[in-house]
C-alpha cells in the first residue's frame, strides 16, 4: 500500500496550487485555512509575529488528502487526513518548533497528533473547547432589536481594539488579532457595530476570510452590561445578510459546542451544521 507523504510548501501560492482544489471542495469547513493562505499569497506575507507562515499538504499518488497550516505564534491547524499521515506531520512540525500552544482540527486527527507530539517534544496535552462549524445560505430570521447596525469607521478603532482583546480573553485565547489587522478590517468595511436605542455602541461582529464564494463571521462580541438583550443575534443576522448582499454565496462561523444558547440562536438565524473541530491544548 502506498503511504502518504507530507509536502512542506515554500509559500502560500505553491500550497494553493497543490491543496486548493481539496480545500475548495469543502469551502465552509476549510474557510479558515483557505482564507489565511489566500491572504498570505495576496500580501506576500513572509513572516508573522513569530516566524513565517507554514503550509503543508498530505499527498498520496499525486492526490491531496489533507493539509496543515500555522501562522506563529498561533496554534497549528489540521484538516481531515489519513491517520498514517498524522505521525509524519508531527515529525515535520517537531523539526520546526520546540513547542506548540495548541492544535485545532477534527478530534480524530488532533488527538493522535497530540499523542505523537508528546512523544516527540514532551508537551503534555488536554482536550480544549470543541467548536461547531455552521454555514448559512439564507437569513431565515432577523431578530427585532432596538437600535441599528452600522459599518465601523476610523473613529471606532480604539473601541474595536478593546473589544477584540476582550473577545479573545473571553475565549481564553492568549493572542488577539493585531492592531494593524483590525485597522485593515475597518478600512475594508469588514467590521459592523450595533448601537442601542440611545446610540451607544454595544456589540460588534467582523466579516472576513472571503474565499471560495463565502466569508467568515467572527469576533462577535457584546459588552457584558448589554448581554441578554438580543444584540449579538441581531448583529450576526445583519452582518450575514450584508455578506450575502455583497456577493457571497454563503457565510460561515464557529460556535462553541459547550454553549447551547448561541448554537440555537445561530440555527434560528439560518446557520446549518457542517462539522466539528476541537482545540487540543499543550501545557
Amino acid at each position: 500500500m502506498v503511504r502518504p507523504v507530507v509536502v512542506v510548501h515554500e509559500g502560500p501560492l505553491e500550497f494553493l496550487e497543490s491543496a486548493g482544489s481539496f480545500l475548495r471542495a469543502s469551502p465552509a469547513e476549510y474557510n479558515l485555512i483557505l482564507s489565511i493562505a489566500e491572504e498570505c499569497a495576496r500580501t506576500q506575507d513572509r513572516a508573522g509575529r513569530a516566524g513565517p507562515p507554514f503550509f503543508a499538504s498530505v499527498v498520496r499518488r499525486g492526490v491531496v488528502e489533507g493539509a496543515a497550516f500555522r501562522t506563529p505564534p498561533h496554534k497549528l491547524g489540521l484538516t481531515e487526513m489519513p491517520l498514517e499521515a498524522v505521525g509524519l506531520l508531527a515529525e515535520v512540525a517537531a523539526g520546526l518548533w520546540d513547542a506548540l500552544p495548541a492544535v485545532l482540527g477534527p478530534e480524530t486527527v488532533g488527538v493522535p497528533f497530540a499523542k505523537a507530539w508528546h512523544v516527540l517534544r514532551g508537551q503534555d496535552w488536554r482536550p480544549g473547547e470543541a467548536q461547531r462549524i455552521y454555514r448559512l445560505d439564507r437569513v431565515e430570521h432577523a431578530p427585532e432589536v432596538g437600535g441599528r447596525v452600522r459599518v465601523a469607521e476610523a473613529g471606532d478603532a480604539a473601541l474595536v481594539e478593546a473589544w477584540a482583546t476582550a473577545f479573545a480573553q473571553d475565549l481564553g485565547q492568549e493572542y488577539a488579532s493585531t492592531t494593524d489587522a483590525q485597522r485593515s478590517w475597518i478600512r475594508n468595511g469588514d467590521v459592523v457595530i450595533w448601537d442601542d436605542p440611545a446610540d451607544k455602541p454595544v456589540a460588534m461582529a467582523v466579516g472576513r476570510g472571503h474565499t471560495a464564494g463565502g466569508a467568515r463571521v467572527g469576533y462577535v462580541y457584546t459588552v457584558p452590561e448589554a448581554r441578554g438583550h438580543g444584540y449579538g443575534s441581531a448583529i450576526v443576522a445583519a452582518l450575514s445578510q450584508r455578506l450575502l448582499d455583497g456577493g457571497c454565496d454563503f457565510s460561515m462561523l464557529y460556535a462553541l459546542a459547550s454553549n447551547p444558547v448561541t448554537n440555537r440562536i445561530y440555527q434560528r438565524i439560518g446557520y446549518r451544521y457542517v462539522a466539528e473541530v476541537r482545540d487540543i491544548v499543550f501545557d
